[in-house]
């Protein structure tokens, strides 16, 4: 963020919701619409020339143009998804493509500009409707591997899924380079592959308890 502003490039194919999104967001004066694109390929370049905190992402963009491949061109870019669409594998195969925020298009403008500027300041963001589509119950292993966290892994895995790394080290004591070591050994407990991917597991099976998505 420059100056506590989040500079965010929207992505969306049709030119009227681009208008009406660049409006709506530009009233925030905590939000700086710093570029716009309506396919892949402009997306990417936009990505790469602006380097923006967030770019607002529709999933139903043509061109080819990733989620992976967005934040191969600038990892610092933070990538909200804002969907039409309700299909749950979409969804979670967006965030565990990396996306920090995911919200569908009834969310109202207000809980659109809070998940942007929660993603700008490094939480994750992922609206109620969302975690409602995905919550599934958990597999058997994966109830074992659950029921093997300790108090202190069962509260990190809660809070994951609504805070910053700032925002969760400073709830558990530690320094980042503690919560590194602390998250990196609950992935292995858990088996899985990488951050984004125990976003998605906390959100799947409802667990939360970081207060930063909406309700």
């Amino acid at each position: 963020m420059h100056s506590g502003t989040v500079r965010v490039v929207l992505v969306e194919d049709i030119a009227v919701i681009r208008k009406a999104l660049r409006m709506m967001l530009g009233a925030n004066p905590r939000i700086e619409v710093v570029g716009e694109a309506g396919d892949g390929a402009q997306a990417l370049e936009r990505t790469a020339a602006l380097r923006p905190d967030v770019l607002l992402l529709d999933l139903s963009l043509p061109g080819n143009a990733s989620i992976a491949d967005i934040l191969a061109l600038n990892p610092g870019t933070a990538v909200v998804v804002y969907t039409a669409s309700t299909d749950p594998g979409k969804l979670g195969a967006a965030i565990a493509a990396g996306a920090r925020g995911c919200l569908t298009k009834s969310a109202s403008g207000p809980e659109l500009a809070a998940a942007i500027l929660r993603v700008g300041g490094g939480a994750p963001f992922v609206h109620t409707i969302v975690a409602d589509l995905i919550r599934r119950e958990p597999k058997e292993g994966e109830r074992a591997a659950l029921a093997g966290l300790d108090a202190r892994q069962r509260e990190m895995l809660a809070m994951h899924t609504g805070l910053s790394d700032a925002e969760l080290a400073a709830r558990l004591g530690v320094s980042p380079e503690g919560l590194a070591g602390e998250l990196a050994a609950l992935m292995e407990r858990l088996d899985l592959p990488d951050r984004a991917h125990l976003l998605l597991y906390g959100v799947e099976l409802g667990l939360s308890g970081g207060g930063g998505n909406t309700a």
